[in-house]
């Protein structure tokens, strides 16, 4: 049985709404080692709509 590993965008204050409108101001390149570390150990990403079609530029694979 394989498990399930959910990934959410977390404000340091707890937001987790609207992450568009705030977690681009925390990342660098110490998050985004983090990020692809994650995604890398997966065997499948379940993306909404919304977020596959505003990343199919930068994962067209």
């Amino acid at each position: 049985m394989r498990k399930i590993v959910a990934g959410l965008s977390v404000s340091p204050d707890g937001v987790v709404d609207s992450p568009e409108t705030w977690h681009f101001s925390f990342m660098n390149e110490e998050v985004s080692t983090v990020v692809r570390a994650i995604q890398a150990e997966a065997d499948a990403l379940l993306l909404d709509r919304a977020t596959d079609e505003s990343s199919a530029e930068v994962w067209p694979y």
